[in-house]
């Protein structure tokens, strides 16, 4: 397991084959490792929408 501090909010977990980011805003979200352009951009718009509050 690995896990990424993003910003205050944002957590990405790498774990039992996939990633799961955690959000403010949508709560957790799993991605499959093949995904992990997905889940990038996920990370990029949920920073997006906190720097715009």
């Amino acid at each position: 397991m690995s896990v990424l501090s993003v910003r205050a909010g944002i957590t990405v977990w790498a774990r039992d084959g996939g990633l799961a980011v955690t959000t403010p805003c949508a709560g957790m979200l799993r991605f499959p490792l093949g995904d992990v352009t997905e889940a990038a951009e996920t990370i990029v718009r949920h920073c997006e929408d906190l720097d715009a509050k």
